[in-house]
């Protein structure tokens, strides 16, 4: 069926397509779902193959479809969920489930609003007892939450966001996440090369974030509000690149980021849920120009710096985070790393990531002093303190990017896994970040470190007071 070119299909096309999708095995139900949404747009946009994150998508116009209705595209709609039906049976009974349900509370609702007493239920409301139809209401929406938590789980995107549409007005204060990781899930899930299925989704995402940010429905202080922002975050650190803004990317998050300082939304500010996302924008964009690369830099420490200010330094930094931090210094070539090598020598040294040792190494190699005793200290086996048990020899770059096996000669061999030895949740979205943005030109070579607590406190010190030193003079 790709045989055919995409500018040439017409709706005879996106239907076979469709079923055949479903009809694989597994069935392919996100790419169908990606033609329903591809279908009667006069163009799609396309990933630039030579640099799909960094430049330009390219336009492909699509003539046969300038002539397609909303009825055209409400019955490919229909006829992929009666495929469906056939192909997923749960999912199918499910989805009747659901739907029986609520037309049976549209239909309490509809005979109370004919039978109810209207001074009885104010009467009741007044006296903040929940009247029949107010409870009604209240079950009906969350059925629809639940529906589109459902979908999500079942990756039937479209389907979920049909739910929330039909929804209108009767939404609650779960609503607002719940709609928003759709979006953010249904987004991650689309290949970076397919453009306007991920910039369908991204603007769906702006959508709900411009109707419930700062509204009633979504309060700064509540447990869901930190989620919420996490995943529009996420959304914009990864949207693809357009001719109007070369730093698109950056202006969405600090967009989202200058509100919160503004509004002094101080709890948000501390969340490492919601500075994870942008911390990944910043090390995307930290290439280019050295004035960018610092400008991007500055930007971080700044974000963090005012976390320390505002939670007067009680709050503790994630690893991952302070590793995205240290990559910024190490890219820049200039940051104030006290506070970071401070919080380091509070912790654990047992528990502290050997990737963070790795950088620190190197920033102490590149930028502080290039001829003491802890020069390549962790990269060198010094005797009778590395002869002990407790000392591992890790295979490691200059960035901390963790290496499995010997160090070969070959090209393909030298290629990085893009993995740090950071075991947290947002290590995966930090080291792609790094990976995208700070690494794409640098060479990294893996050497042979030899770690131990022992060696990681000495060295740290040694950096806090040679940092100390230099702030002073």
């Amino acid at each position: 069926m790709y045989a055919l070119p995409r500018r040439e299909w017409d709706t005879a096309c996106y239907r076979t397509a469709v079923l055949l999708h479903l009809l694989q095995d597994p069935k392919q139900s996100q790419e169908a779902q990606g033609l329903l949404s591809d279908y009667g747009k006069p163009y799609l946009e396309i990933a630039n193959p030579i640099a799909p994150n960094d430049l330009p998508p390219i336009r492909m116009e699509m003539p046969l479809m300038h002539e397609v209705t909303e009825q055209d595209q409400f019955q490919l709609w229909i006829f992929y969920q009666s495929a469906l039906s056939t192909s997923d049976k749960e999912w199918h009974n499910t989805k009747l489930a659901y739907e029986k349900l609520r037309q049976e509370n549209m239909e309490a609702i509809q005979q109370h609003e004919e039978e109810g007493d209207g001074a009885k239920d104010w009467a009741m409301t007044q006296l903040q007892i929940e009247t029949k139809k107010q409870q009604v209401d209240r079950i009906s929406t969350d059925n629809d939450n639940t529906m589109i938590f459902v979908a999500v789980s079942n990756s039937q995107f479209e389907y979920g966001w049909q739910v929330y549409q039909a929804m209108g007005d009767a939404v609650n204060d779960a609503t607002p996440c719940i709609v928003m990781h759709l979006c953010w899930v249904a987004f991650r899930q689309i290949p970076i090369a397919d453009i306007s299925r991920r910039t369908y989704w991204e603007n769906r995402a702006w959508s709900v974030y411009s109707r419930f940010m700062c509204s009633e429905y979504l309060h700064p202080e509540e447990n869901e509000a930190p989620g919420f922002l996490h995943d529009i975050l996420s959304i914009a650190a990864n949207s693809p690149e357009i001719v109007i803004d070369r730093k698109a990317r950056y202006t969405k998050a600090m967009s989202i980021y200058s509100l919160l300082v503004r509004l002094h939304f101080d709890k948000l500010l501390c969340d490492d849920r919601v500075l994870e996302p942008i911390l990944c924008t910043l090390l995307y964009e930290c290439k280019g120009s050295p004035a960018n690369i610092v400008t991007m830099s500055n930007k971080g420490f700044e974000i963090w710096n005012r976390k320390l200010e505002i939670a007067h330094s009680s709050v503790r930094t994630s690893y991952s985070m302070l590793w995205g931090l240290l990559v910024l210094a190490l890219k820049s070539g200039q940051a104030d790393l006290d506070k970071v090598l401070v919080q380091l020598l509070e912790k654990d040294m047992n528990d502290v990531p050997s990737s963070l040792i790795a950088i620190i190494q190197t920033i102490h190699d590149q930028t502080m002093c290039s001829s003491c005793y802890f020069f390549d200290y962790m990269f060198h086996c010094i005797k009778f303190t590395d002869s002990t048990e407790e000392t591992n020899a890790i295979l490691v770059d200059k960035l901390g990017f963790v290496y499995h096996g010997e160090p070969k000669q070959g090209f393909l061999d030298k290629q990085p896994v893009w993995r740090t030895n950071i075991n947290e949740m947002q290590a995966t979205s930090i080291s792609m970040a790094v990976k995208m943005g700070v690494a794409k030109q640098e060479e990294l070579v893996p050497k042979q470190m030899y770690y131990s607590t022992k060696k990681a406190k000495a060295l740290l010190r040694h950096c806090l007071k040679r940092s100390e030193l230099k702030s002073f003079t």
